[in-house]
């Protein structure tokens, strides 16, 4: 009888690796995103040290935003926000809200 093959060892792998790949990915968007306000802002230059303290400003700012706009979906029943979710979290920050019109 043969030896079971090792597929998880290498699934999980190949996993992991597109998991880091979507991170990577992920923390050059929000750098390109932080880089684009602070230019915004005025700003001509930034350290590396001010970039990637003001990347994790951002990214905890929007996960307790986008974790609050969860909340009220789970509290309604839903099991992913809508876009009334988001307009309560928005407004929770002091930021106005558009309504969309059709």
């Amino acid at each position: 009888m043969a030896a079971p093959s090792s597929n998880a060892s290498s699934s999980s792998s190949s996993s992991s690796s597109s998991l880091f790949n979507a991170r990577e990915t992920a923390d050059a968007l929000l750098e390109q995103c932080v880089a684009v306000i602070c230019r915004q802002c005025g700003f001509d230059a930034i350290t590396r040290g001010a970039l990637d303290l003001l990347k994790q400003l951002v990214a905890a700012y929007w996960k307790e935003f986008l974790g609050q706009a969860a909340r009220d979906a789970e509290l309604a029943g839903r099991p992913r926000p809508n876009m009334n979710d988001v307009r309560r979290a928005l407004e929770r920050y002091g930021l106005k809200t558009v309504e969309a019109h059709q």
